[in-house]
């Protein structure tokens, strides 16, 4: 065979591999992101989900996502091999099955061997795993990243056509399609907070074409400002502090990044900046103060707050106080096991809080060894820290706050994805691949 039929079979299969990388970068960030695409999409299309007692095209789509990023991480490991974290992450998670099924053989209670808690870590759970092991392996960060943008878009589009257009013209919607205001809240701020990163700290290089043009600039504070009124309408309390932790950590890094690079001339862009940015929010301030919706979400999203400025949780709670209460007295009947790693649901209460969860679960001994793992991955991640890991920490926003207040830790495909990144991901194996992509 010449050298040029050759260099061509070379480029075709560059090519094909290139098509295969880039859709399994538009499934996973879709997979991670799977149930607020889900709501946002099928309200683009105008239709509400009313549950799969209507219609079972929820358990399609997620058992789907499923599916395809378990053959895509069979494809990953296939080509790449297993590396050792991952390994280890499995024995654990094999680990955790074992002791359910002690649980199921030698509790007291009596335990189907498939819970529903367990099919919903299956289906839900796991494929964060999946997806978060295949894009290291893959190196396909700088894509995952690009192509996260526009799902954000694609549920910012649902968030705005379905809930803040009708509320600002008289109709206010208080619900995403089927999910109710809740999960509005915190969906319409999740993707605020992510867009408005995007937009301002993410690099071009990590960003697709059409998002550096003039126009898409502008229209996507529009969006942005169109996520938060979403959020708003919902007026949920975990998802105003999620907005809060937003609005912070974008300032703080702006601020950060000026002053390393500070010159006269930079110091007047940057005052500059900052008169533009007050000036234009106290104008939305006098523009949304007068809007009842807004007015009635806020009161609802600040209710936690006393009038000495306190946290008032029996007033601002939605009935949790009572929940936590009724979780740590289960918590004290059984303070050093716990009730098992699946079946604590069907024997206890779900808690709204990812520390109740685990001690619920594992007992004092599973939150110490819990305690630990996040001292470990807080060290380990400091070591592999990168710009890639700002932008998996930004999503591990959501997730955390979110397992605060309500939520099975298990059970969220995003939060098992960032913290099995975090796990997985070494700086200097991206860094590497980084250079030769670039040259």
């Amino acid at each position: 065979m010449s050298t040029v039929g050759c260099n061509g079979l070379v480029l075709v299969g560059f090519l094909y591999m290139s098509k295969i990388n880039k859709l399994i970068a538009v499934f996973i960030s879709i997979a991670m992101l799977n149930i607020p695409f889900f709501f946002a999409f099928i309200g683009l299309l105008g239709v509400e989900y009313e549950g799969a007692d209507s219609s079972p095209i929820y358990i399609y789509y997620i058992a789907f996502l499923a599916v395809g990023s378990f053959i895509f991480y069979l494809y990953a490991s296939f080509l790449k091999g297993l590396y050792l974290s991952e390994v280890v992450v499995i024995i654990v998670g094999v680990m955790v099955f074992f002791i359910h099924f002690f649980w199921y053989m030698f509790g007291e209670a009596v335990l189907r061997i498939v819970p529903d808690y367990l099919l919903f870590f299956i289906f839900f759970g796991l494929p964060g795993f999946f997806s978060a092991v295949t894009i290291i392996k893959l190196n396909l960060t700088a894509l995952l990243i690009k192509f996260t943008e526009v799902t954000f878009l694609v549920i910012a589009s649902g968030i705005i056509i379905y809930t803040t257009i009708p509320s600002l013209t008289g109709s206010k919607v208080t619900n995403l399609a089927g999910a109710n205001y809740q999960m509005l809240s915190y969906f319409s701020m999740f993707t605020f907070g992510m867009l408005l990163v995007y937009a301002t700290l993410i690099s071009p290089q990590f960003r697709l074409g059409f998002t550096q043009l003039p126009w898409y600039k502008y229209l996507s504070y529009v969006v942005v400002i169109a996520c938060f009124l979403g959020g708003v309408v919902g007026g949920g309390r975990g998802a105003l502090i999620l907005s809060i932790i937003y609005i912070l950590i974008v300032l703080y890094t702006m601020v950060k990044n000026e002053v390393k690079s500070i010159t006269r001339k930079g110091v007047v862009s940057f005052i500059f900046k900052v008169v533009i940015v007050l000036i234009v929010f106290l104008q939305l301030v006098n523009v949304f103060s007068d809007i009842s919706f807004v007015l009635e979400g806020l009161k609802r999203a600040t209710q936690f707050i006393a009038a000495d400025g306190g946290i008032d949780i029996e007033k601002g709670s939605s009935g949790r106080d009572v929940v936590y209460q009724i979780a740590v007295g289960y918590i004290m009947d059984r303070p050093l096991l716990g009730y098992g790693p699946f079946g604590a649901m069907e024997q206890t209460i779900q808690a709204h809080n990812i520390f109740l969860d685990i001690s619920l679960q594992f007992g004092l001994v599973g939150l110490t060894f819990f305690m630990f793992f996040i001292f470990y991955l807080i060290i380990h991640s400091v070591r592999n820290w990168c710009f890639i890991s700002f932008w998996v920490l930004s999503l591990l926003f959501y997730p955390m706050i979110m397992l605060m207040f309500s939520g099975v830790y298990l059970h969220s495909s995003l939060f098992v994805f960032c913290i099995t990144f975090f796990i997985v991901f070494r700086k200097r194996d991206f860094l590497n691949f980084y250079r030769e992509f670039k040259h």
